[in-house]
């Protein structure tokens, strides 16, 4: 399955998981801000991991086909960003057609093949 790797500098764990999941589901306008972000109308967030704090990539490594590439992606990620949002392309999800947008924060790292070990 596809695995779309985003990353992104947030104060605090809360704030990350708020950029997740902050939805009025009464307001087709309020979607949660990764969402209009990322430029996706639907995503299911039952696929969506937010990452946060300095072991991030140990545990990207655990989810990534080729563990050895969450090195490459670690170097890739700017110092001061210490959130991944990790989008799996599940199928029979919103998120198997999602295709990823380039975009500065969170910024879009790739998107590599994941497996659940």
């Amino acid at each position: 399955m596809n695995l779309h790797i985003y990353s992104a500098e947030l104060p605090t764990e809360e704030e990350a998981f708020r950029f997740v999941s902050d939805m009025d589901f009464n307001d087709d306008e309020s979607k949660p801000e990764l969402w209009k972000r990322v430029g996706a109308e639907w995503l299911d967030n039952d696929f969506i991991e937010t990452i946060y704090g300095e072991d991030r990539f140990e545990y990207l490594g655990t989810v990534l086909k080729d563990s050895s590439k969450s090195i490459s992606l670690s170097k890739a990620c700017p110092d001061t960003h210490n959130t991944l949002f990790l989008i799996f392309g599940i199928k029979g999800t919103s998120n198997e057609d999602f295709h990823p947008k380039e975009c500065n924060e969170p910024l879009y790292l790739e998107t590599q093949e994941a497996e659940f070990k």
